[in-house]
This record gives structure tokens, C-alpha cells and sequence, in this order.
């Protein structure tokens, strides 16, 4: 499944559609293998590193997925003040 783009002024229906293209196995919560595959698609440099990076700060229970509202918050907010271009620049054509 290609991950969705997210443009760096995201309206909540892109936000929700990028949130599920990465949630690859669909139970909701992303985790941080999830997180590390997207970051490889994204070819960004060093993905794993950079993936376990975010989710030391945005896991705010510790418990290895993005599962609670605001984690998902401090998800995006990371995405788009640091992945922006890249995430701009992925595949088009995402599903609902």
C-alpha cells in the first residue's frame, strides 16, 4: 500500500488518510516498525534511526506504538516540521 502524501498545511482529512497509510496492518495505532517502514519509503536518511528517534518523542506512555490522541498529535506535528518535503513528495492517489 503506498503511504499517503501529507502537504505541510494538512487538513484533517489528509492528516487522517497519511495516519492510515502508515497503520499497515490496520489495528489503529502505529508502531514503531510502522513508523520505521515509513520513514523508508520515505528514503529518508538513516530511516531507522530517525524512526526510533520520533518514537521516543512522541510514545508518551512508553508503551512502543502511537496509539492515544495526542501522541498521534506530536506525530504530525514532527511529520510536518520535519519530514515535510519528503512527505510532500510521495505518491499520489491514496484511498479514503
Amino acid at each position: 500500500m503506498p503511504f499517503c502524501p501529507l502537504p505541510p498545511k494538512a487538513t484533517p482529512e489528509e492528516v487522517k488518510k497519511w495516519m492510515k497509510s502508515i497503520d499497515t496492518n490496520g489495528d489503529g495505532v502505529i508502531s514503531s516498525q510502522e513508523l520505521e517502514n515509513a520513514a523508508r519509503h520515505l528514503e529518508l536518511w538513516i530511516a531507522g534511526w530517525r524512526a526510533k528517534r520520533v518514537m521516543t518523542k512522541t510514545d508518551l506512555d512508553h508503551n512502543g506504538k502511537i496509539d492515544t490522541e495526542d501522541e498521534f498529535k506530536k506525530l504530525l506535528e514532527h511529520a510536518q516540521n520535519h519530514w515535510g518535503r519528503a512527505i510532500h513528495s510521495m505518491m499520489t492517489g491514496c484511498a479514503n
